[in-house]
């Protein structure tokens, strides 16, 4: 698989998706194969890092708006929770993404998937902590950590939002 390229400073274009890691997310979403094919998108992305980051994320992110079962919405966060304490740097241009399909999967029913994406929140803040303070500019000084506001801002916006 290919480095991404980049269009614009900064912004990952989209690489092909590997048959691989479509053949796994199409076991996560049916019921008797949803095991394997988390067993396999986790082995994707261990066994191809950073690179793997650009075609596993969008998938994973895709695959969430759709209603999935139980064990297929938690491993789907679980795995996106994976790829940023593997790769921070590579996962870091998809992290408010990231943040806001978990936070809109904690207001579905199940008490097991909202378990899910408040273990996988939590793992995103903790590895979010271990980064160093950045200069966010004359205006605002410098922040504490730019990551940990990514995080947060979606978080208090959906319990800000009325039920």
């Amino acid at each position: 698989m290919e480095a991404p390229t980049t269009a614009r400073a900064g912004t990952p274009q989209r690489t092909p998706t590997p048959v691989v890691l479509l053949r796994a997310l199409e076991k996560l979403d049916q019921r008797p194969t949803e095991r394997q094919g988390g067993r396999e998108l986790r082995a994707f992305l261990s066994q191809h890092g950073a690179q793997a980051v650009s075609a596993l994320l969008p998938a994973l992110l895709k695959n969430l708006r759709r209603k999935l079962g139980v064990y297929a919405t938690s491993e789907c966060v679980g795995i996106l929770a994976d790829a940023f304490d593997a790769e921070p740097t590579a996962t870091a241009p998809f992290l408010p993404r990231m943040i806001g399909a978990t936070v809109a999967q904690l207001g579905r029913g199940d008490a097991r998937q909202r378990e899910a994406c408040a273990a996988a929140l939590g793992r995103v803040a903790a590895a979010s902590a271990a980064f160093p303070p950045v200069e966010g500019g004359p205006a605002f000084g410098p922040v504490a950590n730019q990551r940990l506001a990514v995080l947060l801002a979606p978080l208090l916006t959906s319990l800000a939002d009325p039920v």
